[in-house]
Formats: structure tokens, C-alpha cells, sequence
């Protein structure tokens, strides 16, 4: 549910604290780098510190900027005024970094996209999901195929799977998921 914000919360300069439906996080912090009403996008500029490992940017220190819908915020823990308007100068972005988190981020997509089969049904979808949590899966045409060794067909029960000889285990532990 979104939360309702006097105008001069989301101003250029404010320090927020939000917490969101979007994260596991406790709360989202940062400085408000630019809102749009329009849209409802709010941009912050957090401070980064390396908080997950990342320790070097390379050649300057900089800031995480994070985008999000305001609708998805749930609660504003806090809001300090800006404290004295100021010229706003952009800040350093490191396209090494933006290209290799964009890299990364398009590597997932194409991962979930091949998971997802085309012209086959819910359940056939259902069932390759299934599988594919315990051992790797993609799909051949209609068919899955799980590790290379196991091949499961239309309608995707015990009985619709071939095995390569010598790879009788995969086997069985398809056939443990495909019975559960």
C-alpha cells in the first residue's frame, strides 16, 4: 500500500528512510537526487560503502543510485530537510561497473527466459519448475530435458521419461520429484 507524502518529503537534498515492499532489507536510505510526480519514481543517492563485498570502484569513490516507484513504499521511518539548497552536481558513475551490472543483469533475464517453455502447458510448465529446482533443466522443443541424461515427454509422468544408459540415478530422483 502506498503511503502518502507531503510534497517537500521527496525535494532534492531530503535524507529518507523508507521501508518498502520491494526489499528484505530493513529500510531503503539515501538522499533525494530527483523525484518525478508524474511517475511516481523517486531517485536516491546512497552513500556506497561496499556493503556487499564490493569494496573498489575503481577510480573514485561514489554512490549507489537507486530508482523506485513511490507507490511501493510502505512506511517513511524518517525525512530530514535538505540542508541548505545547493547547486547539484551529477555524480560519478562508473560504466564499468553500469556495464557490468547491466551484463549481469541481462545474463539472469536470458537464464529465466530460457526456463520458460513455448507452447506447452501450465502443467508442463509446472512440472519442468519441479524438476528444475533440484537438477538442471531446459527445455527441447516440448521436451524436457534434465542434466542430458533424462528426457521427460508430453504428458510429463513417471511413465513419459527415457534415460541415456548408465544415468538410471538421474532418473530416479526425477521420478522422486515427479511422484511428490
Amino acid at each position: 500500500m502506498a503511503v502518502k507524502a507531503a510534497k517537500d518529503t521527496w525535494a532534492v537534498g531530503c535524507r529518507v528512510e523508507l521501508a518498502t515492499t520491494l526489499t528484505d532489507e530493513e529500510t531503503v536510505k539515501g538522499e533525494v537526487f530527483a523525484y518525478d510526480d508524474k511517475t511516481k519514481t523517486l531517485v536516491l543517492r546512497e552513500p556506497y560503502g561496499g556493503s556487499k563485498g564490493n569494496t573498489h570502484l575503481g577510480e573514485k569513490e561514489g554512490y549507489n543510485i537507486r530508482m523506485l516507484n513511490t507507490n511501493y513504499v510502505t512506511k517513511i521511518v524518517s525525512a530530514e530537510p535538505a540542508k541548505q539548497p545547493q547547486a547539484q552536481v551529477l555524480p560519478y558513475v562508473c560504466t564499468k561497473r553500469a556495464e557490468e551490472r547491466e551484463a549481469k543483469a541481462l545474463m539472469g533475464a536470458n537464464k529465466r527466459a530460457e526456463q520458460i517453455g513455448v507452447g506447452v502447458t501450465r502443467a508442463a510448465q509446472s512440472v519442468f519448475d519441479s524438476v528444475n529446482k533440484t537438477l538442471p533443466c531446459r527445455w527441447q522443443g516440448k521436451d524436457i530435458v534434465v542434466i542430458g541424461e533424462v528426457t521427460i515427454v508430453s504428458p510429463y509422468g513417471l511413465d513419459n521419461c527415457t534415460v541415456v544408459p548408465g544415468a538410471e540415478k538421474t532418473l530416479d530422483q526425477v521420478k522422486k520429484v515427479l511422484s511428490s
